[in-house]
């Protein structure tokens, strides 16, 4: 916590210098969204300050003030290569799916808000996008936004208040009375029922559910009264799948309310999973340890057992090892992810946390690939997911989250230090 405090201010401080100067960068808004540039964190607990303060053949990463191993990781790799991060030699970059979006701001336009500002349309509406899911057809994304629930409606931007007064509590009933709180700093999951009719997300004590055309608020029971963790929502089922803090059990909540206990076998002592999403067409979930090895990636079956470690040869460091450990999923390097979420088709797609871009798990190569900038000849801003390469995948300042989808492959993000709603538009 202390780590993105002092993120905040060093983006705080960043904030001033481009109100005052011309900044640019990738997603930065046109001229009327009065700014959004890219944002750069400052030094994180600081090591060294020179080459000469590390081991023989290390350098000193200015940025973070850790010492790195010479080579690729520090030199980079010429066009078509990526760096391996455990040779530190330049590899060949193995095709992937290629899928190019369009990046269109939907809502906001780079100023922190006021709630009272919130209801509004397109640039015109401030507020905060960290938390949301997208209804399959794509009209609407469903957001927690601070002790409130938003609903956007995506071709107009529009953004209206759907249920909640607005200040921090557990109460149930109409919307005009209904009441969240909201734990911003591991939120345990977000998901829409799989007839769309309820959106489910979790406060630190409860499962709330909100019906998406009445805005009504309930909570939904938790028989086995443990601490509740993280919760994931059956595309196909509509059960709730819930994870607890002691990582010894997922309950399964069906839509009739019945309720199973599967016990689940940590084999490696690993700590709580922090956020959780279900491919239940695959029989499989996917977990985040946020507090480990500056990420752990997990997988279990949806009957349970034992819980698979997925990069266990991940190098536990920040910069640069993460932006160039796309590949196998074994050498997959984060720094503490701050959301999870998974497409129609399986895709599973990790929000960043302290890193500067998205990263997606293709379960079938089981490789990791990042999202990139990809050329454009009208200036558009085009992205694609790639190899990282340390600079084409270097799109944020800090703290991209969770990142969503509809039935047709457009994408949705809140980017929360300049913030504002942005649409990833599929264009192939």
């Amino acid at each position: 916590m202390q780590r993105r405090v002092a993120q905040v201010l060093v983006s705080a401080t960043l904030l001033a210098i481009c109100v005052s100067a011309s900044c640019t960068g990738v997603l930065a808004p046109g001229p009327a969204d009065d700014g959004g540039a890219r944002l750069d964190a400052g030094p994180l607990d600081p090591g060294c300050t020179r080459d000469a303060d590390c081991d023989a053949g290390g350098a000193c990463q200015v940025t973070t003030g850790q010492c790195q191993q010479l080579g690729c990781l520090t030199a980079g790799c010429p066009s078509g290569q990526r760096c391996d991060s455990t040779t530190r030699a330049c590899v060949a970059l193995a095709p992937g799916p290629q899928r190019l979006y369009r990046a269109e701001t939907i809502a906001g336009h780079a100023i922190d808000a006021p709630f009272s500002s919130r209801d509004a349309v397109g640039r015109a509406a401030l507020g905060r996008f960290e938390l949301l899911v997208a209804s399959r057809n794509g009209r609407y994304l469903y957001v927690v936004d601070g002790s409130v629930v938003v609903r956007v409606e995506v071709t107009t931007g529009r953004v209206e208040t759907l249920s909640g007064l607005g200040w921090p509590g557990e109460v149930d009933g109409p919307a005009a009375v209904a009441q969240f709180e909201t734990n911003f700093y591991q939120n345990g999951g977000l998901g829409l029922s799989a007839d769309q009719r309820h959106f489910f997300f979790t406060s630190p004590f409860a499962i709330r559910r909100v019906d998406v055309e009445t805005g009504e608020a309930s909570t939904v029971p938790r028989p086995f009264g443990r601490t509740l963790r993280a919760l994931a929502v059956g595309r196909e089922s509509g059960n709730l799948y819930v994870t607890d803090f002691a990582p010894a059990f997922m309950d399964v909540i069906a839509p009739d309310g019945g309720v199973e206990a599967r016990a689940l076998h940590h084999p490696d002592g690993g700590g709580p999973i922090g956020y959780v999403v279900v491919d239940e067409r695959r029989g499989v979930a996917y977990g985040l340890d946020r507090n480990r090895k500056s990420g752990a990636f997990y997988r279990w079956s949806l009957d349970g057992g034992a819980i698979e470690w997925l990069n266990p040869e991940a190098q536990g460091t920040r910069d640069p090892i993460q932006y160039l450990s796309d590949g196998p999923v074994a050498r997959l390097d984060m720094a503490n992810p701050a959301g999870l979420s998974i497409d129609a088709e399986g895709f599973v797609y990790i929000g960043a946390g302290d890193g500067r871009t998205f990263r997606r798990y293709d379960p079938d190569r089981g490789v990791v690939e990042s999202l990139c900038r990809a050329p454009s000849d009208a200036g558009d801003e085009l992205l694609e997911w790639c190899f990282g390469d340390g600079v084409r995948n270097s799109l944020f300042g800090t703290w991209p989250a969770t990142l969503a989808f509809d039935d047709s492959g457009n994408g949705y993000f809140g980017y929360t230090v300049w913030p504002r709603l942005v649409m990833l538009r599929r264009l192939r």
